[in-house]
């Protein structure tokens, strides 16, 4: 059938990285999906096999938004297919559509993941004692969550745990969470020292912080002429570094 069809050319185009193809097949796909569905919405239950490539489908538009790095859709998606047990047959485990769910809400922008955040660090079955695979990030993601500083071996750890093509994204996700973990401890922050926080060069980190005030995820300004960056949150609580 059509949306058999398309869901395996999808599946395919993904299994290569191709987000962009696979994209043009999940529309066919939902479309179809659509034209199945309206004869069942007297309350009908939809044949398993319909379910199954529903699923599938599913599955399929979390794996496009990871790749095209819509990693706040990716994390909703995840979390949602990590509720439903015909998606974790298919998808290799409950325990993996969680681990992507977390390691997609860390790789959201800074000033973004909050929610998400909150709903997973409140989920039992992200604890590491009910689902050992997730050991190694859950420090990590409740130190992002906590806004506390991240340290080379955060950083080490979960690149360990990210695809080729996330690797970018763990950088920039991390230079931006420990910009803002820093405007919740001080008032200002010299560049120089900001840099040195970061583990980037002066005019990176600047352009980093232009970019996210710019985004209203930082609040706070640049002093061009003491070379310095100004934070605007309440609880900071030190007036240099």
């Amino acid at each position: 059938d059509k949306l058999g069809a398309y869901v395996k050319i999808a599946e395919l185009f993904l299994r290569y990285r191709n987000s962009l193809e696979a994209g043009t097949y999940i529309n066919k796909a939902l479309h179809e999906l659509t034209q199945i569905q309206s004869p069942l919405e007297r309350g009908e239950q939809p044949p398993v096999s319909v379910r199954q490539l529903k699923a599938r489908l599913e599955i399929c538009v979390a794996k496009r938004d990871d790749l095209s790095g819509e990693y706040g859709k990716a994390a909703k998606s995840y979390e949602k297919l990590s509720r439903n047990s015909l998606a974790y047959d298919l998808a290799g485990g409950q325990a993996q559509l969680l681990k992507q769910a977390v390691l997609c809400a860390l790789l959201m922008p800074a000033g973004k993941a909050s929610r998400m955040l909150d709903g997973l660090t409140a989920d039992d079955r992200v604890n590491p004692e009910k689902t050992p695979e997730l050991t190694e990030i859950y420090p990590i993601m409740t130190k992002m969550h906590q806004e506390r500083v991240m340290r080379a071996a955060d950083i080490e750890s979960l690149l360990s745990h990210v695809q080729d093509y996330q690797r970018e994204s763990v950088l920039r996700s991390i230079k931006e969470h420990n910009l803002l973990a820093a405007s919740k401890i001080y008032r200002n922050i010299s560049i120089e020292e900001l840099a040195r926080l970061l583990q980037i060069e002066p005019l990176e980190a600047e352009q980093v912080a232009a970019g996210m005030m710019k985004e209203g995820r930082l609040k706070g300004s640049i002093d061009q002429q003491e070379n310095l960056l100004k934070f605007e949150d309440a609880r900071a609580e030190v007036s240099m570094w």
